[in-house]
């Protein structure tokens, strides 16, 4: 059942397509564009009129016993293919990685098709949201997916953040992560693919390797389930694919994985979550 988010929580959220120019990386920040949808479309079954609406995730306390996974040096530059990252992992691989959750409608209709299949993917979660829906965060992690942090609030674009609000939307949803996970994350994909050598410094100051994709099917601008399989269906082995299970309806990309995941497999490919171990 879907509970409202008030506050931070409500920030229309812009999607994780690729969105501006990196280099740009200096002057003020515009205002978010006309185009970013609102967090629960029209589209969406309304929220449970009972349910009291979420107030604002402050900041989670780390907890002193957590475990940090080691990681290898950091990287300066994005991870766009798998053999980057991964050069270990089977030749036939792709990488799913599904971005702006966790939404309480849709993430759990990912989490059933791929667990249908036996897939795991990589699910890039905002802060907000897994301070939210830490259960959610915690189920994710517990079917063997890999959570990657993507940002705090996905302030677009976020190569034009100043340096202060940079770092807080990298460094607070450390602890969030790790209290739902009990892993500490290492992968940082940040808000519309924006990179600059600010964020980079920053990502590699907290010891995250940056991630990006290969295949984006651009199914936050819903152009029918139909186009986005197509565009998926483009994958081949070494590629790391975009989607999306929040910020918006994606009911269409729920419908396009269902028939993307057995299709790909079908062709004799095998999904991986990405890592970094």
């Amino acid at each position: 059942m879907r509970a409202g988010l008030g506050g931070a929580a409500g920030l229309a959220l812009a999607a994780c397509s690729r969105s501006g120019d990196p280099a740009r990386a200096a002057g003020p920040a515009p205002e978010p564009p006309a185009s970013a949808e609102p967090l629960r479309p029209a589209a969406v079954p309304p929220a449970d009129p009972t349910a009291s609406a979420l107030p604002t995730p402050a900041p989670t306390p780390p907890a002193a016993s957590v475990p940090v996974a080691s990681a290898t040096a950091p990287r300066a530059q994005p991870v766009h293919r798998l053999d980057e990252i991964m050069p270990a992992a089977p030749a036939n691989a792709v990488a799913l990685t599904i971005d702006d959750g966790p939404d309480d409608w849709y993430t759990p209709q990912v989490l059933k098709l791929l667990d249908r299949y036996g897939v795991q993917a990589t699910f890039c979660v905002i802060g907000i949201y897994a301070a939210a829906f830490p259960e959610l965060v915690s189920r994710i992690a517990n079917a063997g997916h890999t959570i990657c942090h993507h940002s705090m609030t996905h302030q677009q674009p976020f190569n034009r953040l100043s340096a202060g609000r940079l770092a807080e939307e990298i460094e607070r949803p450390m602890p969030i992560l790790e209290k739902a996970t009990g892993i500490r994350p290492l992968l940082f994909r940040p808000p519309g693919g924006a990179w600059s050598p600010q964020i980079a410094e920053a990502v590699a100051a907290s010891e995250l390797t940056p991630i990006d994709w290969s295949i984006d099917p651009k199914d936050w601008t819903k152009p029918g389930s139909p186009t986005i399989i197509t565009r998926m269906l483009a994958a081949t082995a070494g590629d790391i694919v975009l989607c999306h299970d929040g910020g918006g309806d994606r009911s269409q990309t729920v419908r396009a994985l269902g028939t993307v995941i057995p299709t790909l497999l079908q062709r004799g490919l095998t999904f991986v979550p990405l890592s970094v171990r």
